[in-house]
């Protein structure tokens, strides 16, 4: 699970960009919200918070789906898949924003996360006899040479943000649990601040954006 969400941090950053905007707005949020007396991070702070529904009801499936024994299973189950949902979507949306970017700041989260990516595939080649030969002896000898390795040295520090969320979902007692959301807490404040401070104007997408959509669907109602 933390590699599954490593490679997504990674695939966010690689992927080519689309052509939707950083943040989108509805029809009804340009025509109403736009033209408001409404800052800009007061726009954001309500498209960020609206798209945490999504995240919400998300959570709800998955707990359903584990069928958690206990109630107390029950809501660390549900609370640590939200927190987890909540922080992946404010981080692509900060990538997207940083994407376009073409200020000098905006390459200083690019230059972050190449330079993590170059950490752990070098943790990887330089230890690669060792997986190699504790793959030779079994499934388990290779999993805990992979964790030693992802918990130590740069590698470690580099994927404790990943082994922070994956513990909340999967803490075994409500102390692990309260461990786990301290700093899973700090992590998504801080990609919540860095989205505040990313100086990209996206009004003009959105709307160009939600008038595609509009016409979309008036196509499909004449039809």
């Amino acid at each position: 699970r933390r590699s599954c969400a490593g490679r997504i941090a990674t695939f966010a950053w690689i992927m080519p960009s689309s052509q939707r905007p950083a943040l989108a707005f509805t029809r009804s949020d340009v025509q109403y919200l736009f033209t408001a007396p409404i800052s800009r991070r007061r726009l954001i702070r309500y498209r960020l918070l609206r798209s945490q529904l999504g995240a919400l009801f998300g959570s709800l499936i998955v707990t359903l789906i584990f069928r958690p024994g206990s109630l107390a299973g029950g809501f660390t189950i549900f609370a640590g898949i939200t927190i987890v949902m909540a922080a992946l979507n404010l981080y692509s949306t900060g990538v997207s924003l940083s994407r376009a970017s073409h200020g000098a700041r905006a390459w200083v989260p690019r230059v972050i996360a190449g330079a993590a990516v170059v950490i752990v595939a070098g943790t990887v080649a330089a230890h690669w006899t060792e997986l190699i030969a504790s793959a030779a002896n079994g499934g388990e000898g290779f999993l805990a040479e992979l964790t030693r390795l992802a918990t130590t040295g740069p590698a470690g520090i580099v994927l404790w943000p990943f082994r922070t969320f994956a513990r909340l979902p999967l803490a075994e007692s409500a102390n692990a649990f309260v461990s786990a959301l301290i700093p899973a807490l700090v992590l998504l404040a801080l990609n919540y601040v860095w989205i505040l401070n990313t100086d990209v104007p996206f009004e003009e997408a959105s709307a160009e954006l939600s008038e595609k959509l509009a016409d979309v669907r008036r196509r499909g109602v004449a039809a």
